[in-house]
Protein backbone atom coordinates (compact mmCIF):
# COMPACT_ATOMS: atom_id res chain seq x y z
CA UNK A 1 0.00 0.00 0.00
CA UNK A 2 2.84 2.41 0.85
CA UNK A 3 4.49 1.74 -2.50
CA UNK A 4 1.28 2.68 -4.31
CA UNK A 5 0.89 5.83 -2.22
CA UNK A 6 4.50 6.76 -3.00
CA UNK A 7 3.87 6.18 -6.71
CA UNK A 8 0.89 8.51 -6.50
CA UNK A 9 3.16 11.20 -5.03
CA UNK A 10 1.47 11.27 -1.63
CA UNK A 11 4.44 10.22 0.50
CA UNK A 12 8.14 9.46 0.53
CA UNK A 13 9.88 6.49 2.13
CA UNK A 14 13.50 6.76 3.29
CA UNK A 15 15.80 4.61 5.35
CA UNK A 16 18.42 6.31 7.53
CA UNK A 17 22.01 5.37 6.66
CA UNK A 18 22.76 4.60 10.32
CA UNK A 19 19.86 2.13 10.74
CA UNK A 20 18.49 0.43 7.63
CA UNK A 21 15.85 -1.35 9.72
CA UNK A 22 13.96 1.92 10.18
CA UNK A 23 11.64 3.35 7.57
CA UNK A 24 10.72 7.01 7.70
CA UNK A 25 7.46 7.87 5.97
CA UNK A 26 6.69 11.52 5.24
CA UNK A 27 3.76 13.14 3.49
CA UNK A 28 4.63 15.21 0.46
CA UNK A 29 3.06 18.62 -0.20
CA UNK A 30 0.71 16.82 -2.57
CA UNK A 31 -0.11 14.31 0.17
CA UNK A 32 -0.89 17.10 2.62
CA UNK A 33 -3.15 18.76 0.06
CA UNK A 34 -4.97 15.50 -0.71
CA UNK A 35 -5.54 14.15 2.80
CA UNK A 36 -9.20 13.42 2.11
CA UNK A 37 -8.35 11.38 -1.00
CA UNK A 38 -5.72 9.46 0.96
CA UNK A 39 -8.24 8.62 3.68
CA UNK A 40 -10.69 7.39 1.08
CA UNK A 41 -8.00 5.31 -0.66
CA UNK A 42 -6.95 3.73 2.64
CA UNK A 43 -10.54 2.92 3.56
CA UNK A 44 -11.05 1.28 0.16
CA UNK A 45 -7.86 -0.78 0.51
CA UNK A 46 -8.98 -2.02 3.91
CA UNK A 47 -12.57 -2.86 3.00
CA UNK A 48 -12.40 -4.16 -0.55
CA UNK A 49 -9.74 -6.90 -0.51
CA UNK A 50 -10.45 -8.24 2.96
CA UNK A 51 -14.15 -7.33 3.02
CA UNK A 52 -13.84 -6.25 6.66
CA UNK A 53 -16.79 -4.97 8.57
CA UNK A 54 -16.32 -2.08 11.00
CA UNK A 55 -16.24 -4.36 14.05
CA UNK A 56 -13.52 -6.58 12.64
CA UNK A 57 -11.50 -3.58 11.50
CA UNK A 58 -11.68 -1.95 14.94
CA UNK A 59 -10.75 -5.22 16.65
CA UNK A 60 -7.73 -5.68 14.38
CA UNK A 61 -6.72 -2.05 14.89
CA UNK A 62 -6.85 -2.53 18.68
CA UNK A 63 -4.67 -5.65 18.44
CA UNK A 64 -2.25 -3.81 16.16
CA UNK A 65 -1.96 -0.87 18.58
CA UNK A 66 -1.34 -3.28 21.45
CA UNK A 67 1.38 -5.06 19.46
CA UNK A 68 3.05 -1.74 18.64
CA UNK A 69 2.96 -0.77 22.31
CA UNK A 70 4.47 -4.09 23.39
CA UNK A 71 7.23 -3.79 20.80
CA UNK A 72 8.02 -0.24 21.90
CA UNK A 73 8.25 -1.43 25.51
CA UNK A 74 10.71 -4.12 24.46
CA UNK A 75 12.96 -1.55 22.74
CA UNK A 76 12.90 0.98 25.59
Amino acid sequence: MLKRMETMGWLTRTRPDNDQRRLIISLTVQGLNERQAIGTALANCIQEPADLDDGSYKEMLTVNKRLISLLKDMVD
